[in-house]
């Protein structure tokens, strides 16, 4: 059983939820009212955690109890449709090739944990294999223009003790799951190095030693797209230019059939798009609800989501929301769920 001061720290934190609610929905002449509300509400929670340290702790231990991927499973069903033909694409080879996945979408759009849910969830189903069972290995980032493959292979074998790349891809062959190696950039790569680095990358891989006949290799690399919050007109112009360079890039490869890199099975996957709230209030009658496991939570759940909505679309003038940011709320409202 909760102790008392838990108890009252939480209470304290849904009075502050139903203020915010209220906010969203409230009129013009009442916003700064409630701003103020939701200030003093925050600073009496505050002072409450300064006084109950223990409190705040078990509180914590809440929110601890939501699945790290949870908030993070709303969409993405177009990623997972294009690996799925393509895995199934690997099936039907006799002879195995790696498999080169490019993954891309602004830098809010949270590329690490779909990374996460690829190797936790998506591969295995697809694969068939039990979860937790694919071996993971980070590839830094070249940060040089020249020797890119180079230093590619320098700190691949350096992270991982191999004199070269065939005596590391025979230990990848000894695995008996599949291995996924991992790579990221960003803008700032692509306007140091040139827009032709995404070939050096692949072209890396395209001379990666032959793989055993029940070996599977994935490499994904992951492109996140600076966002210009911050920046100069001028500065805004050359970013937002050179994100639609790598844009069409990736289009490009996505619709080519040179066979510049046929020992690689290559596939640039849908970008990466913020959340709408269909996609949000799917989340909730499917993983959310699993998870909660009571029926009774949903309604207010997705109640809750339509308001969180409402209030971005009046904020922002936007109808869909970046993940990361749609993740931190999902991951409150779940705390919320648990502790009623």
């Amino acid at each position: 059983m909760t102790p008392i001061n838990a108890r009252n720290l939480q209470f304290l934190e849904e009075q502050l939820a139903g203020l915010e609610k209220a906010k969203i929905l409230a009129p013009v002449e009442d916003q700064v009212r409630l701003q103020q509300q939701i200030k003093e509400k925050k600073e009496e929670i505050d002072r409450y955690k300064r006084e109950y340290p223990q409190a705040d702790r078990l509180n914590a231990s809440v929110a601890q109890n939501v699945p790290p991927l949870l908030p993070y499973l709303a969409d993405r069903d177009p990623q997972r449709d294009d690996l799925d033909a393509v895995l199934k694409k690997l099936k039907q080879q006799s002879t195995k090739r790696p498999i080169v996945c490019i993954l891309h979408g602004d830098e809010k759009q949270c590329h690490d944990m779909f990374l996460q849910r690829l190797r936790e969830e998506i591969l295995p189903q697809s694969l068939e294999i039990e979860r937790g069972s694919i071996s993971k290995y980070k590839l830094r980032w070249a940060d040089r223009k020249s020797d890119f493959c180079r230093q590619l292979e320098k700190n691949l074998l350096g992270d991982v003790n191999f004199e070269s790349l065939g005596q590391f891809n025979d230990h990848l062959a000894q695995i008996p799951s599949p291995v996924l190696i991992h790579s990221q950039c960003d803008t700032s790569d692509w306007q140091s190095q040139g827009i032709h680095i995404l070939d050096s990358f692949l072209a890396f891989w395209q001379k990666w030693p032959d793989l055993a006949v029940d070996q599977v290799l994935i490499v994904c690399l992951c492109i996140s797209y600076r966002m210009e919050k911050g920046l100069s007109f001028c500065q805004r112009y050359r970013l937002r230019s050179l994100n639609q360079k790598i844009n069409q890039s990736l289009d490009q490869l996505s619709r080519s059939r040179t066979k510049k890199f046929d020992r690689l099975i290559t596939t640039v996957l849908p970008k990466l798009e913020s959340i709408s709230c269909t996609q949000a209030l799917d989340w909730a009658d499917v993983p959310a609800s699993k998870f909660l496991n009571n029926d009774r939570l949903i309604p207010d759940l997705k109640q809750s989501i339509q308001l969180l909505y409402r209030q971005w679309q009046r904020d922002y003038g936007s109808d869909t929301i970046p993940m990361e940011t749609l993740a931190e709320h999902l991951k409150k409202l779940l705390s919320l769920g648990i502790s009623l």
